[in-house]
């Protein structure tokens, strides 16, 4: 009657008959329920439902692998385009800019085939790059940090409400710095720079009067 109703029928002598012949066997530990009624069933059809199960898990997994591996090797293969982009334009920007460099004859390679935005884009990057390969802010972070701390707890040991943090400035043609935070060469390259400068320097938050101050890295 479909799934929804499982009729068992044990004829007396049968039943009788299978006890003579198994006279020391244990009554199971398994519960005689519902699902147990279902897996008889289908057992008796040629149905294992074990063994149905082992097999849609080994499908499960082949398909995880197959799918695994076919994004490692788009991910791989992505990769690989990007270094060899990456490696035609850093040619084409030595070349340009550096021709002494490739003074050697090298073998011809087809030019990388850039549109007019990618071309904008990488000068702009290369221009920044050049500007800011030897500017590191880390050093002077790290070299200066144990003066603040120590102005900062002079300050709270004299009770003194002045904190000193450090900060960022940019030096912009809309937003100058003062001159006295700025380096000696920095006034002068100030039109010439193509990029904005920025420095290192020291806010002095006076907390009892509400003012700010700046400072350089030497005054501290």
């Amino acid at each position: 009657m479909g799934k929804s109703h499982v009729f068992r029928f044990n004829h007396p002598e049968q039943a009788r008959q299978e006890r003579e012949r198994t006279p020391c066997a244990e009554t199971p530990a398994e519960p005689v329920d519902w699902a147990f009624a279902q897996r008889e069933l289908l057992e008796k059809q040629g149905i294992d439902m074990k063994q149905e199960m082992e097999q849609r898990l080994q499908e499960l997994e082949d398909q995880y692998r197959r799918e695994r591996e076919e994004a490692t090797y788009l991910l791989e293969q992505q990769r690989l385009d990007y270094e060899s982009k990456l490696e035609a334009l850093q040619k084409q920007m030595d070349s340009r800019y550096y021709p002494e460099v490739n003074e050697e004859e090298e073998e011809p390679e087809d030019e990388v085939q850039w549109t007019e935005r990618e071309c904008e884009l990488a000068l702009w990057a290369f221009r920044k790059w050049k500007w800011y390969q030897f500017t590191s802010l880390r050093d002077l972070l790290w070299g200066n940090a144990i003066f603040l701390k120590e102005a900062n707890a002079i300050s709270v040991e004299l009770k003194k409400k002045v904190q000193f943090q450090f900060v960022l400035l940019t030096d912009t043609l809309y937003s100058p710095l003062p001159p006295d935070l700025l380096p000696p060469e920095a006034a002068k390259d100030r039109e010439t720079r193509p990029f904005p400068r920025t420095i290192v320097a020291v806010e002095v938050q006076d907390q009892k009067n509400g003012a700010t101050h700046y400072w350089t890295l030497e005054k501290l």
